[in-house]
Order: structure tokens, then sequence, then C-alpha cells
């Protein structure tokens, strides 16, 4: 089977697009999945968060009626916010790298737009050159070669026939 090379151009273009598509959604389902779970680690942080403060006042009432406890429930509240800030850095990091893939997918979906889009002008250079260079000339020596066949003819044609006598073709011509 042979293929020309505007159907092998156009094959590969197809390839690449769907190749390069397929690019995009898996980088737009990781960034919507990295995000998901920064969301939920967002959600357990608050609820933490609500939890060791609720601990932390309780802790207050009681040392403050305990006075030898109360210095243990300092330790312990500031050891809670020393927790609560790396659950805080933590999640601020995690919302940085969900807007670095953000961003690198978007970068990606414009790399492809702009492959795409100098694939289809190289394309269309390509077909313009085909049939500036290669398709006039052949049409140019086929009618060249066509004329050459019809002045032969002719020449055999009369030369065999004996004068006043009809070619088929002069019969039907009125």
């Amino acid at each position: 089977m042979h293929l020309s090379a505007e159907v092998l151009l156009l094959l590969f273009i197809g390839i690449t697009a769907i190749s390069m598509t397929l690019q995009a959604l898996s980088v737009w389902r990781a960034a919507q999945t990295v995000r998901k779970m920064a969301e939920e680690l967002q959600q357990e942080t608050r609820r933490l968060q609500a939890a060791v403060e609720s601990v932390s006042t309780k802790l207050t009432q009681v040392s403050e009626s305990l006075e030898p406890v109360r210095q243990l429930g300092n330790e312990f509240n500031d050891n809670v916010r020393f927790v609560m800030g790396a659950f805080r850095r933590t999640t601020e990091e995690v919302d940085g790298l969900v807007k670095e893939v953000i961003r690198l997918g978007h970068d990606q979906a414009q790399r492809v737009d702009g492959l795409v889009t100098d694939t289809v002008e190289k394309f269309e250079q390509t077909s313009e050159v085909i049939q500036k260079d290669v398709l006039r000339p052949v049409l140019e020596i086929g009618s060249f070669f066509k004329g050459i066949q019809s002045g032969l003819s002719f020449l055999w044609g009369r030369r065999g026939k004996k004068p006043g006598t009809k070619s088929p073709e002069e019969e039907l011509f009125i």
C-alpha cells in the first residue's frame, strides 16, 4: 500500500494532535487531583485546629485552677501552636504546588496550541509548494506529450490513406 505525502502528513498531524490533547488532559487531571488533595488537607487542618483550640481552651481553664499544672499547659499550648504553624506552612506549600501545576498545565496548553498552529502552517506551505513546483510542471509535460501524440496520430493517420477517402472522424465532422 502506497500512501501519498499528503496522507502521511495528515496522519502525522492527527497523531500529534491526539497525543498533545491526551497530554494536556492528563496534566489537567493531575492538577485537579492535587487541588482536591490540598482541599482535603485544609479541611483536615481546620478540623484539627478547631479540636486543638478546644483542647487548648480547656487546658487553660484547668491550668488556672491548678497552678503547678499551668506551667505544663503553657508548654503544651506552645507545642500545639508550633504544630499548627507547621500545618499552615504545609498547606501553603501544597497551595503553591497546586498553583504551579496549574501554571504548568496552562503553559503546556499554550505550547500545544503553538505546535498545532505551526504544523498546520507548514502543511499549507508544503501543499502550496507541491502544487506549484510539482503538479503544474507535470500537467505542462502531460499537455506537451498529448500535443506530440496528436501530431503523430495526425501524420500517421494521413500517410496510409488514399486521396479522396475520409476517416471516420472526418465523416462525423460537420
